[in-house]
C-alpha cells in the first residue's frame, strides 16, 4: 500500500471513531433527557408480598336490628337514624311499620271488650238464677218447718191417720229441702266454674292486648349506648334504606367503640397458604391512600367462601390487629388494601430490575441494554418477583442501564 493510501485509511478509521463517539454522545444525551425510559440495574432486597383487602370493623360494637317479637319475623323499616349521627342513650335509631300490629291490636281489643260484656251479662244472669233457686229452697224449708210442727202435737190430741199423714209430709218436705240445697250447691259450683272460665278468657284477651301494645312500643328502637351510628352492609354489600324489609335476626345499624378496631379482610384462596398468624401487615385506607398503617395477622379462618355475591372467586377470611387507631379518621366498613411480606420467600441483596423492563424474547426473558453504540437486546435469566420488581440471576451487572420499554 502506498503512503497516500495508508493515510487515507487511517483518516477514514479516525472518522468512524469520531462518528461513533458522536452517536454515543447523542444516545446518552437522549437517555439523559428521558430518564424515565431508562433504569440502572441495582442491588437490594426483594420483598415477596401477598395482597389482601377488606374493611375496618369495631372490636366492641352494639348491633341494632329488629326486636325479638313473638310470631313476627319480617319487618318494614319506617325510619332510620342518619348514618354518622352522634347518638345519645335513648335516641330513636330505628322505627318499624306497625300497620299489621295496629290491626291485630284492634281485633284483640274487640275480643277483650266482647269477653268483658259476656262476663258481665252471664254474671247478672247467674245471680238471678241463684236468687230464684235460693227462694225455692226457702219455700221448701218453710213447708218442712210447718210439717214438723204438726208431727210434734201430742198423740192424744191428734188422730192416728192425721199423724201418719203429717209424718209423710215431713219426710217429703225434708227430701225436697235436701234436693233444693244440693241443687243450689251445684249451681254455686257451676257458676264459679263458668265465671272463672269467662274471667280467664277476659284475662287472656287483656294479656294479648298488652302484649301487642308492648310489641308496638318495641317497634321503636332506641340507642342503648352513646356513639356514632354506622349502617351495616348485608352479604351483598348493600345497606338498608327506609321502606326496605328486614328479618328478625338481621343487623341494620351498629354503634361501635371507635377506640378499638380491627381489619376484617380476605385473601385469594391460592395465596392463603403463604400466610401465617403474626405476619406483619401494611395497609392503606381507600379514603386516605397517602396514609400508611401497620398491624399483624391475628387470625386466619379455615373456611373458604366466594369473594362476594357477584364474584364467585374463592377467598379465605382473616383478621388484622392494628398497631394504632386513628379514631378521627377510622370508621367501621371503611375499605382498605394491604400487603403481607412473606419473609421466607423474600430475597436479600440481589440484583433488581423494574418488572416492566423485562420483555419476552425468542429465547425467554430479555432486556435492552444501553451501550456505546446504542441499545442492544440481551437475554437474561430472572428469578423471584413481586408486583414491581424482578430478581436478575444472570446476564446483567450492577450499574448497567436498561430500557423500561422494548426498542426492537
Amino acid at each position: 500500500m502506498s503512503l497516500g493510501s495508508a493515510r487515507w485509511v487511517r483518516g477514514l478509521a479516525a472518522a468512524v471513531v469520531v462518528l461513533a463517539a458522536v452517536l454515543a454522545l447523542q444516545w446518552r444525551a437522549g437517555s439523559a433527557s428521558g430518564l424515565e425510559e431508562w433504569v440502572a440495574v441495582e442491588r437490594g432486597d426483594l420483598p415477596i408480598q401477598v395482597e389482601i383487602s377488606g374493611e375496618l370493623a369495631a372490636v366492641d360494637s352494639e348491633f341494632i336490628g329488629p326486636p325479638a317479637l313473638a310470631r313476627v319475623w319480617s319487618f318494614k323499616i319506617a325510619y332510620l337514624a342518619p348514618e354518622g349521627m352522634e347518638a345519645k342513650v335513648g335516641d330513636v335509631l330505628l322505627r318499624f311499620d306497625i300497620t299489621d300490629l295496629m290491626r291485630s291490636l284492634r281485633e284483640k281489643e274487640n275480643e277483650r271488650d266482647a269477653a268483658a260484656k259476656r262476663l258481665e251479662k252471664r254474671r247478672a244472669d247467674l245471680e238471678i238464677q241463684r236468687r230464684q233457686e235460693a227462694l225455692t229452697l226457702a219455700d221448701a224449708e218453710g213447708r218442712l218447718r210447718r210439717a214438723q210442727l204438726k208431727t210434734e202435737v201430742p198423740e192424744d190430741l191428734i188422730e192416728g191417720n192425721d199423724l201418719r199423714s203429717a209424718l209423710i209430709d215431713r219426710d217429703l218436705y225434708r227430701q225436697e229441702v235436701d234436693f233444693r240445697q244440693r241443687r243450689l250447691d251445684h249451681l254455686d259450683t257451676s257458676v264459679a266454674a263458668e265465671l272463672a272460665s269467662l274471667e280467664g278468657s277476659l284475662s287472656w284477651s287483656q294479656q294479648e292486648v298488652e302484649s301487642i301494645q308492648g310489641q308496638i312500643e318495641q317497634m321503636t328502637v332506641r340507642a342503648p349506648r352513646p356513639g356514632t351510628v354506622i349502617y351495616r352492609s348485608n352479604w351483598q354489600g348493600e345497606k338498608k334504606q327506609v321502606g326496605d324489609s328486614a328479618w328478625r335476626t338481621e343487623s341494620i345499624l351498629e354503634i361501635p367503640d371507635l377506640e378499638a378496631m380491627r381489619g376484617d379482610g380476605t385473601v385469594a384462596e391460592a395465596l392463603s397458604g403463604r400466610l401465617r398468624v403474626g405476619q406483619p401487615v401494611t395497609l392503606r385506607l381507600d379514603a386516605y391512600p397517602d396514609e400508611l398503617f401497620s398491624g399483624s395477622i391475628a387470625r386466619i379462618h379455615k373456611s373458604v367462601r366466594p369473594r362476594s355475591f357477584n364474584d364467585p372467586r374463592k377467598v379465605v377470611r382473616l383478621e388484622i390487629a392494628l398497631d394504632s387507631i386513628d379514631s378521627r379518621r377510622m370508621r367501621p366498613a371503611m375499605r382498605w388494601r394491604g400487603l403481607v411480606e412473606v419473609e421466607e420467600e423474600s430475597a436479600r441483596d440481589v440484583l433488581l430490575l423494574p418488572l416492566e423492563s423485562v420483555h419476552l424474547g425468542s429465547d425467554g426473558a430479555m432486556v435492552w441494554v444501553d451501550g456505546p453504540l446504542g441499545a442492544r437486546a440481551r437475554a437474561i435469566r430472572v428469578g423471584r418477583r413481586n408486583g414491581e420488581r424482578v430478581e436478575v440471576l444472570e446476564g446483567l451487572e450492577e450499574g448497567e442501564v436498561v430500557s423500561r420499554r422494548p426498542l426492537g
